[in-house]
């Protein structure tokens, strides 16, 4: 037979237990759905502080109008006159092959990876962008070696051309 103080230890043990965790529960339970003084909500406030952050002002009804008419996705858009084309880069061509006004080869960026693996973006007179790898015809010429920031053309004659990405504003 078991002593007394035995059999109501365990008992005790796990009601202080329940009654801990209960406690726990209830305190988490209040922290989660009770929250701190939210700030006003005033528009006057608002203002205050959009106003001393930034220098934002209302816009103009013109400005409006203006945002509304040039919207890009409007049945009646039509195509520019004029094609958009990125600023920054030109041709830097060696002295003994430059090639023909109607020509013009642009090298608007390279990417070097192993064996093979490299190409060059460029620009051939009116045309637009087109990737060519090493071995693929650019105009006149083929493309022989990708490097970084630059290119090497051989002409139908033999002759190299070596082409570079012209830093912007040059």
């Amino acid at each position: 037979m078991m002593p007394k103080y035995l059999a109501t230890w365990p008992l005790g043990l796990a009601t202080a237990a329940l009654l801990g965790s209960t406690v726990l529960m209830l305190a988490g339970a209040w922290r989660a759905t009770h929250f701190g003084a939210l700030p006003s909500a005033s528009p006057e406030g608002a203002s205050a502080r959009i106003g001393s952050a930034h220098s934002y002002r209302a816009a103009l009804p013109t400005e409006l109008e203006r945002a509304v008419n040039s919207d890009p996705f409007r049945e009646d858009r039509s195509r520019p006159p004029v094609r958009y084309e990125p600023g920054g880069t030109r041709v830097s061509v060696s002295e003994e092959i430059a090639p023909a006004a109607e020509q013009a080869i642009v090298l608007l960026g390279t990417v070097v990876g192993d064996e093979g693996r490299s190409f060059a973006m460029f620009q051939t007179g009116g045309a637009g962008a087109r990737l060519v790898r090493v071995g693929e015809k650019v105009g006149d010429h083929t493309l022989r070696r990708v490097g970084r920031q630059s290119a090497v053309l051989v002409s139908a004659g033999g002759k190299e051309t070596t082409i570079s990405v012209s830093k912007a504003g040059n």
